[in-house]
């Protein structure tokens, strides 16, 4: 879910795991709201030169303008 070149320890799905094993040591009733593991794609995103895309897309904080016109070295778009 999360590579990235020359990524770090917790890029990819060790990254993915580790949220969501922390996750499984709270208990239900220790919690006064429910919690939600959420994963996002292309969090720094070499490939299109954005960070964040998927949180950015979740908020509305996205200028789709921009994205359209965006190309990575091969010509494609982020759409």
């Amino acid at each position: 879910l999360d590579t990235v070149p020359q990524g770090g320890a917790y890029d990819g799905a060790l990254g993915v795991i580790a949220g969501f094993y922390a996750l499984m040591q709270y208990k239900p009733q220790q919690l006064k709201r429910d919690l939600e593991l959420i994963v996002f794609r292309a969090e720094e995103s070499s490939r299109f030169g954005f960070s964040c895309i998927g949180s950015k897309v979740l908020t509305g904080k996205i200028d789709r303008t921009r994205w359209e016109q965006n190309r990575d070295d091969e010509g494609n778009n982020f759409f």
